[in-house]
């Protein structure tokens, strides 16, 4: 498993065994070790960037061996593709012949060997087109769950001169439901497009600042400036992504860029840079998404809350040593609850009271913001938020970034307590706006050309599932839920985009109860869109035929529903024959009130003498209501 900073977290996948019989087995849950998990959570907010926004700071340049971005071809990967994948003009900075690669599930390093040089302004830049066949494409479906929550792969991280191997830049691939459906674009000018929630900005030196003359500066004024040319000052954050991958680094994948406060008593002084960014005041920061991060709700709900949190100063007020992943901008190992926004355990994990002693607990669905982070936004009443242990070894879990620590584990060492009271003797109380609802616009920048009309539809469905317009929290497979959930609904995020001439587009989307396409599926062909949605007395039923060509003779399809809630794994399993035509029908038991939340389905194929198999197939989720 490669340990770099995004890297995707992989499971072991189990062997099961087919049966003549559809009688119970119990599957190995041992030997799947780790949950599922999202990639672990990089944030970039640093406490010092409110004085970067203000530019107080010095001015870095990027250097060699870095690097940048590439261009996927396809653009978006489908299950049903059968092409070559490419990747288009990777840019590390700086003359570099060769770098190598780790592919996601393979031993071997590759090298690629460079194609050509690009100029960026003054600076030159290596450039690199690795191209695969099927069998890598294959191997990394069979590696990892695909789905509306994961719609993207991890395919492997780059190593340049003088990086090792788990210390690289992580290469995600953008992966399309073909069932997402098609929205509506109108094109306002040259240069910019919109959907229903996202607005498309061509800006063809977007990023070039970070490579001439700063390393957290992307040039994020000229693509505020002129979404305010066509779009009203009504948003109090922008969030803004690439059409070109920007490759994930082990210092961060996305980040929050501070543009006003006018909020007392958070960990931050008040002051007001909206007009540079185009803005007369509502603009209060910018989210920057690397990646395919923009279409996680962990991620989008985490960068948001940054507009409050974290910023209290623990080490000055209880004399601990901070640890974790940028432990100035978040929070501390601590009692209270569970929090999105941890700079040492992740949010699955939290820390509980037991027998008299701390140990780590699973977090249930879904994870919510620690009460301090809802004091900072105003929801909270300091007499609400309760007193807190906050541990003096911070560091014993993962020095470098957040954890997930196997539940049952005990938090080692003493702690020293507070309250909402303590942290207003040292900041002063909360004062200032309290949001009831969080108009966020997206904006996708794209170099060269504006996005397809398929490049958008990927792109609203996602913002327009993130921001959890039914209310339903659209919960992920380990929990996370949208920022609406992590309030507990009492700030609606919006992603509604308004045109400064002109009716918005308002177009729902099936963005709760999504299906997926028959073609959405590897290895085997459903004969009709499959829900990914349930209710208690429902069962999962899923007809069609083998499509897989490794045998002439499949016997068996199996499919089973996996998650892992505390360390037990439960699974609910499906059998069926195989006809001499391929054809299968295939369902599961009823489900029951106890089956509630969400799961990842398996598609296992048997034939006649072939043994335990490994799942061909993963494809998430499947939530029972």
């Amino acid at each position: 498993m490669p340990a770099i900073g995004l890297v995707v977290s992989f499971f072991f996948i189990p062997r099961l065994t087919a049966q003549e019989a559809p009688v119970a087995l119990a599957p190995p849950f041992a030997q799947r070790g780790a949950p599922l998990d999202e990639p672990p959570l990089i944030c970039g907010t640093v406490d010092g960037a409110t004085a970067a926004a203000m530019r107080f700071r010095p001015r870095r340049v990027l250097q060699d061996n870095t690097p940048l971005w590439f261009d996927q071809e396809p653009v978006l990967l489908t299950a049903d593709y059968q092409g070559v994948i490419t990747l288009r003009n990777v840019l590390v900075t700086g003359d570099v012949e060769s770098v190598q690669f780790k592919p996601s599930g393979g031993d071997a390093i590759e090298t690629w060997a460079r194609v050509g040089i690009s100029q960026i302004g003054n600076r030159s830049a290596s450039v690199f087109s690795p191209s695969w066949s099927q069998n890598q494409l294959a191997s990394a479906f069979k590696a990892q769950e695909v789905g509306f929550d994961t719609p993207y792969l991890y395919w492997g991280e780059v190593l340049p001169p003088g990086v090792a191997e788990g210390s690289g830049y992580g290469v995600y691939l953008r992966v399309l439901q073909n069932s997402i459906p098609q929205v509506s674009v109108v094109q306002v000018a040259d240069d910019v497009q919109y959907s229903s929630a996202i607005v498309n900005i061509r800006a063809d030196d977007f990023g070039y600042t970070q490579v001439l003359d700063d390393e957290n500066t992307y040039g994020f004024e000229k693509v505020t400036r002129r979404f305010y040319q066509l779009f009203p000052d009504s948003y109090d954050s922008i969030g803004i992504t690439d059409a070109s991958t920007r490759l994930t680094t082990p210092t961060y994948a996305a980040f929050h860029w501070p543009v006003k406060n006018d909020i007392k008593g958070i960990g931050q002084p008040l002051f007001d840079m909206s007009a540079s960014y185009g803005s007369a005041g509502r603009l209060s920061g910018i989210e920057y998404f690397a990646g395919a991060t923009m279409t996680s709700s962990r991620s989008v709900a985490h960068e948001t809350a940054h507009r409050w949190a974290a910023f209290i100063d623990w080490g000055k007020l209880l004399g601990i040593t901070p640890a974790g992943h940028q432990p100035t901008a978040h929070d501390p190992l601590m009692t209270g609850g569970e929090t999105r926004m941890g700079a040492v355990l992740d949010g699955t994990r939290r820390v509980a009271n037991a027998a008299g002693g701390w140990t780590i607990e699973r977090t249930p669905a879904p994870i919510l913001f620690h009460p301090y982070t809802l004091y900072a936004m105003g929801l909270l009443a300091p007499e609400a938020v309760p007193e807190i242990a906050v541990f003096e070894d911070q560091g014993q879990f993962s020095p470098a970034s957040v954890a997930t620590p196997a539940i049952g584990t005990t938090v080692k060492g003493d702690a020293k307590t507070a309250t909402a009271f303590n942290v207003i003797g040292m900041i002063g109380p909360r004062q200032g706006p309290v949001p009831t609802t969080w108009d966020q616009a997206v904006i996708v920048v794209s170099s060269g050309r504006l996005l397809s009309r398929r490049e958008m539809d990927y792109w609203t469905f996602h913002a327009q599932r993130i921001a959890d317009p039914n209310r339903t929290g659209v919960i992920t497979w380990n929990g996370h839920g949208s920022f609406d959930a992590a309030t507990s609904g009492r700030i609606d995020l919006t992603h509604e985009i308004r045109p400064r001439d002109g009716e918005p587009i308002r177009e729902p989307l099936p963005v709760d109860g999504p299906r997926f396409a028959p073609s959405d599926f590897r290895e085997i062909a459903p004969d009709a869109a499959v829900p990914s949605v349930y209710g208690p007395g429902e069962r999962f039923r899923m007809t069609g035929r083998v499509t897989a060509t490794d045998h002439n003779d499949f016997s068996n399809v199996l499919v089973g529903l996996y998650r892992n809630l505390g360390g037990d794994g439960e699974f609910i399993r499906g059998d069926s024959r195989v006809d001499s035509k391929g054809m299968f029908d295939v369902a599961t038991r009823s489900f029951t009130a106890d089956d509630r939340g969400q799961w990842i389905l398996e598609i296992y194929l048997f034939w006649p003498n072939s043994g335990s198999q490994y799942a061909r197939f993963f494809l998430g989720p499947i939530t029972v209501r």
